[in-house]
């Protein structure tokens, strides 16, 4: 198919509808492992991490979830569903599973369980967390809410911030616009650091599960994580002069090589008035049904020929 050199190309993006195609607003992302690394309020994202760590006295810190792809770990189909393992350098090692759930407000709430893998040796370690790293820019001069504490913008010499046992903790920011609230099964022992490391500055929270000597104890824990507010947007102002001709207008062109099966796909084919358009070809296909097409094949011959 010849293509015009210079055209107007609109493309659809259809990733943010997800692998199903579905017109969706995306909240939260995941990683490979299962860990949140973004939640997305009004347009604004916010980094994000969160995992099951355990930490060893004088020893190692090891995070059960980490994204690599040595790591063995699977993801149930395109569910928000992980599992997977991390052994300790004492030999030993331990199992999680994560369950995710987001709903239409964006809130997510994870199912979790780490469990004592192969041998059932007791094990001496100093914590067993679900430990939440966010942004300290997103919230620094604003205050842990409910619990009387500032987070303040100069460092203090005590790095622990909040230490309580509770079922929930809510970061406001300075403008008291953005809000981040951490919802948990039960009260638990929970407490906010200053954190600065290589990888920037963050405020930790961590949720304890267990110290001291495991045997062969599950350790299980229900979350919730929810992030609010308005994005400011700078003040723009367009101003559009009609006695300019900038060219002759042919037509919308569209690049239907992907997520074809959404509402957005059907919507632009009827509506738009489209001079070229562009499709994928499925060689693989064509090498194997030859002549006698499956459905893919047949339903992209007739958008072809609309």
């Amino acid at each position: 198919m010849r293509m015009p050199r210079l055209f107007l190309c609109v493309f659809m993006v259809l990733a943010a509808a997800g692998a199903r195609a579905r017109a969706e607003t995306e909240h939260v992302v995941f990683d490979s492992a299962g860990k949140p690394t973004d939640l997305i309020c009004d347009g604004a994202t916010m980094g994000i991490r969160g995992e099951f760590v355990v930490r060893f006295e004088r020893g190692p810190t090891v995070g059960l979830q980490p994204h690599n792809q040595r790591a063995p770990i699977t993801r149930d189909g395109s569910a928000l569903r992980w599992s997977g393992r991390s052994e300790f350098p004492n030999g030993e090692s331990a199992a999680f599973e994560v369950a995710w759930h987001v709903d239409e407000a964006g809130a997510a709430a994870m199912q979790g369980t780490v469990r004592r893998d192969g041998r059932q040796w007791p094990i001496e370690i100093e914590a067993l967390d679900y430990e939440i790293d966010v942004p300290r820019d997103w919230f620094v001069g604003g205050a842990i809410a409910g619990a009387g504490r500032l987070l303040p913008v100069a460092r203090e010499a005590e790095r622990w911030l909040y230490a309580a046992e509770t079922d929930e903790i809510i970061l406001r920011d300075a403008a008291k616009n953005w809000r981040l609230r951490i919802g948990l099964d039960r009260a638990r022992p929970v407490s906010v650091a200053d954190h600065w490391d290589d990888r920037g500055r963050f405020y930790r929270i961590r949720v304890r599960l267990h110290e001291g000597l495991w045997t062969g104890e599950q350790f299980d824990l229900g979350l919730t994580l929810g992030l609010s507010g308005r994005a400011s947007a700078p003040a723009a102002r367009v101003v559009v002069d009609a006695g300019e001709r900038l060219g002759r207008f042919h037509g919308f062109g569209g690049n239907y090589c992907w997520g074809n099966e959404s509402p957005v796909t059907e919507y632009t084919l009827k509506t738009l008035r489209n001079v070229w358009t562009r499709h994928e070809m499925k060689t693989f296909l064509w090498d194997r049904e030859r002549d006698n097409p499956g459905p893919a094949l047949v339903e992209e011959f007739e958008r072809i020929r609309r």
